[in-house]
Parts: structure tokens; C-alpha cells; sequence
């Protein structure tokens, strides 16, 4: 469905119904939609480009994730089988993410705009893609310190798994989404947008 109620030529619709193959981890980027087969671990996607052209492509049917996530005009997943960042899409910025990522295994990954970042097996926070306005200079941090990860069109956020504080860096200025509005909040879990962030609140949910 779309949110922008003057847009009268976008009707909602069901793009997915089955009782047998269930769908996770679905993700949005600016026109696809993807999601994952539950027991199989293949990607599905759906819609296409503003221009009309063809469909967004999918990833060959034989590749299986444990995870996927996606940006604008890319989408990408963590393959089963080893752990590696593999990622489709029309533009360009998904293979040079992947090609970043190289043979690094991770174990989540979560895509902005046009950078991704997730954490290896080991624990420790990796950004990759554009990084114009500092969105992939991660803080000094150690093992498993970070957790939940949101990304936007130019900045990251990841809550601290300590004290479930939040740490924010990139953005057009660097105390863009340094706010005093979440000093000393804890969060269970975030996401962004393009140029915004939400989360949970710890202490009750709000």
C-alpha cells in the first residue's frame, strides 16, 4: 500500500499468498520488495523500476540465504553456505558492496541507501559502499559490542549491547543524529529511513 493518499494510481495489492511456502526477513528498497522462503532460504522479489522497465531481478533460484536486506536498486543476503555477502540488483552499488564484503563471513547485515553494514562471526561491526559523508567510519569498538543496526540514505546508527544506548555516525553534519533526544535511552531494536531513525524504547515499548 502507499502512504501518500494523493497518489490515486497506486491501488494496494497482495504480491504473495501461499499456505505452504512461508515468507521472512521481507525488506524494502526503493522499488523492489524481497523476502525469504522460511525452509528453503531462496529470495524472492517483486515490482520493478519507476521507468517500467523490466522486473527487479532476482538471485539465481540454486542460491540460499540466511539473511536479506535491501537499498536502492540493490538488494542483498548472506548465502548459507559460507557466510559471504552476495548481492543483485540494476545499479552498480550492489556489486561494489559485495565486492567489499569479499569472502567475509558474516552473521547480520542490514543495507541504507547506498552502504551496508553488518557483524561478522567474530562480533565486529563492518561497513561497506559510500561513504560521502562518513557513514562507514564505524567508532573504535571491540567485539560484540554493537547489536541492532539501522542505516539511512548518508548516516548509521547500532545500539550498544552494554547499555542499549545508541551510537549514530555519517550524516550532512556530523551532530546531525547526535540528538539529546535519545541520551541515555536504551533501545531494543531500531530502523531508519532515508533521513530519520525510530526505535523502541527499552523501558516500555513505546
Amino acid at each position: 500500500w502507499d502512504t501518500a493518499s494523493s497518489n490515486s494510481s497506486f491501488k494496494p495489492k497482495r504480491i504473495y499468498n501461499s499456505d505452504t511456502v512461508r515468507l521472512t526477513d521481507l525488506t524494502v528498497g526503493d522499488d523492489q520488495v524481497c523476502a525469504r522462503e522460511v525452509n528453503s532460504g531462496m529470495a524472492k522479489c517483486w515490482r520493478g523500476n519507476k521507468n517500467g522497465g523490466s522486473k527487479f531481478p532476482p538471485p539465481w533460484e540454486a542460491l540460499r540465504f540466511q539473511a536479506i536486506t535491501s537499498g536502492i536498486g540493490f538488494s542483498c543476503g548472506i548465502l548459507k553456505n559460507n557466510g559471504t555477502v552476495l548481492c543483485w540488483g540494476n545499479g552498480s552499488i550492489g556489486a561494489e558492496i559485495q565486492r567489499h564484503f569479499g569472502n567475509l563471513p558474516m552473521s547480520t547485515l542490514v543495507a541504507g541507501e547506498s552502504h551496508a553494514c553488518g557483524l561478522t562471526l567474530t562480533g565486529i561491526l563492518v561497513c561497506k559502499g559510500n561513504n560521502g559523508s562518513g557513514q562507514l567510519d564505524v567508532p573504535f569498538s571491540s567485539a560484540y559490542e554493537f547489536s541492532g543496526l539501522a542505516l539511512g540514505e548518508n548516516f548509521t546508527c547500532a545500539i550498544k549491547v552494554r547499555n542499549g544506548l545508541v551510537a549514530c555516525w555519517g550524516g550532512k553534519n556530523r551532530f546531525e543524529f547526535d540528538s539529546n533526544v535519545i541520551e541515555n535511552v536504551s533501545f531494543e531494536s531500531i530502523v531508519a529511513g532515508l533521513d530519520f531513525a525510530c526505535g523502541l524504547i527499552s523501558s516500555n515499548l513505546s
